[in-house]
């Protein structure tokens, strides 16, 4: 809980994945426990911790909405994009049009071998941002627009997307 957190944003990841471990150990360990240590594995951890972590929580009948992103990121990072589709599907009824998660869901169906359909998606994500830019920033040019969309979004997801490989050309 707070403490591993308070250990990853002190720059000490191995403390917080331990803490959270000990945490899971303990009787009323709950879906965001399980959550929150996933995702430390997925950032920090070994891929060793990741495939063993992602194995036991796949067999632990917990199928709440927190584990979904989770469990989609640590498949990812195995690649395994089948199993990450699985629980990206299951966000997509919430998620659909959120441009982050829009773009993980093109380098999964990528990484499964639909290039194509990774291609288009990410031409819609692009397309959209361009026209919520103009909308928001009018004419009056690139500085402007650009403000109007670090407004719209939240400043991690801006820098998110910043970070994001573009690959629209043919």
């Amino acid at each position: 809980g707070a403490r591993a957190e308070y250990y990853r944003l002190t720059g000490r990841p191995r403390e917080a994945i331990a803490d959270l471990r000990t945490a899971l150990s303990l009787p009323g360990a709950n879906s965001d426990t399980r959550s929150a240590y996933l995702w430390m594995l997925v950032d920090y951890g070994s891929d060793t911790e990741v495939a063993e972590a992602l194995r036991r929580m796949q067999g632990s009948g917990d199928t709440s909405a927190a584990m979904w992103g989770p469990l989609a990121a640590a498949a990812m990072r195995l690649h395994k994009p089948v199993v990450a589709l699985g629980y990206l599907r299951l966000q997509s009824a919430s998620l659909s049009r959120d441009p982050l998660w829009l773009l993980t869901y093109a380098d999964a169906q990528e990484m499964a071998g639909r290039g194509d359909l990774a291609w288009s998606i990410r031409h819609k994500v692009w397309l959209q941002l361009a026209r919520d830019r103009n909308v928001q920033g009018g004419a009056s040019g690139a500085r402007q627009s650009t403000r109007a969309m670090r407004g719209a979004l939240p400043a991690e997801v801006v820098d998110e997307l910043r970070g994001r490989r573009v690959a629209l050309s043919t």
